[in-house]
């Protein structure tokens, strides 16, 4: 039997890490406080039952700030991973935004065409990017 539409999916999906993957804790690098947010870990099962590549993207302020190193992250990206896996998902990799270039980088490694692609977290400015299909890539330009 044919179908009559058949949907078709994104070539991967990107998630924001901190208030959506996981609880918003700022300028985290400690694997303990690393908590799940709520609803987080059933759309993991869900996306890891789709087969396809699952990346988390984070803004992370603190390394530009000097907080703390890409180094110290790696901890934060071995958890993110552990965190997929318990909730039969597979962690693509993980996308550090501590300047505009890297939802650039992030696009050119998973081969996505960044003017289909959208945010799925619920800020104002996101929703307005889902409405028109679209995706800023300079965030300088809307300060949070």
């Amino acid at each position: 039997m044919a179908l009559k539409h058949q949907r078709r999916l994104p070539g991967a999906v990107l998630l924001d890490k901190d208030g959506t993957l996981l609880e918003n804790v700022p300028y985290n690098v400690d694997p303990a406080r690393m908590q799940l947010a709520p609803g987080a870990a059933r759309a993991l099962r869900t996306l890891g039952e789709t087969g396809m590549p699952i990346a988390v993207v984070s803004n992370q302020p603190g390394v530009a700030l000097g907080r703390f190193t890409e180094q110290e992250l790696g901890a934060v990206r071995q958890r993110l991973a552990e965190l997929f896996e318990a909730n039969g998902a597979v962690l693509a990799d993980f996308f550090l935004l501590p300047a505009s270039p890297g939802r650039q980088r992030a696009a050119l490694y998973l081969r996505l065409h960044l003017p289909q692609a959208a945010p799925r977290h619920g800020t104002p400015r996101a929703r307005h990017a889902r409405r028109r299909r679209r995706m800023e890539l300079d965030d300088r330009r809307h300060p949070r």
